[in-house]
């Protein structure tokens, strides 16, 4: 009775230990928020034809660079780092993004300054670190080079 009666109990104590690691030890990206660069838009009118959807995935098609604006959803937040996810495969395709954030009026505006992605092929992340007054909104805007892509943001 005593070996089985330790034997469920260092079980039951080693399962409660796994979850415990599993929830303080997570990532700050599997916590994250994770947007699709789809749901957002282009920012002029007359440029809506210069993208091409494929799944998240947003595509300048045009011969020089156009800007998509994507919003971020907030719960409260005072911001935080933001990851862009990108691709370009040479300068010509290259992707920029800034973060912008304002208060609920629209009288303070706080921004990230531009930010490359950081090499060419394969998708890379661009870091953003974002302040957002309280009740405020933010926002990422990307300049996007011929055949460059937006994939998805991660906050």
């Amino acid at each position: 009775m005593g070996k089985l009666m330790i034997s469920n109990l260092v079980k039951s104590l080693s399962v409660i230990a796994v979850v415990g690691l599993a929830l303080v030890g997570s990532s700050r990206v599997s916590e994250a928020r994770s947007f699709p660069a789809r749901g957002g838009s282009s920012s002029y009118h007359s440029d809506a034809n210069c993208w091409i959807p494929n799944g998240p995935t947003m595509t300048n098609s045009c011969a020089s660079e156009k800007f998509w604006y994507i919003p971020l959803l907030l719960d409260g937040t005072a911001g935080g780092w933001v990851a862009v996810t990108a691709q370009g495969a040479s300068s010509i395709s290259n992707v920029r993004c800034i973060g912008t954030s304002s208060n609920s009026a629209g009288t303070v505006f706080i921004q990230t300054g531009w930010y490359n992605l950081p090499s060419f092929g394969a998708a890379k992340d661009i870091w953003l670190f974002l302040s957002v007054p309280s009740g405020g909104s933010a926002m990422i805007d990307c300049g996007v080079g011929p055949g460059g892509k937006v994939h998805t943001l991660n906050w």
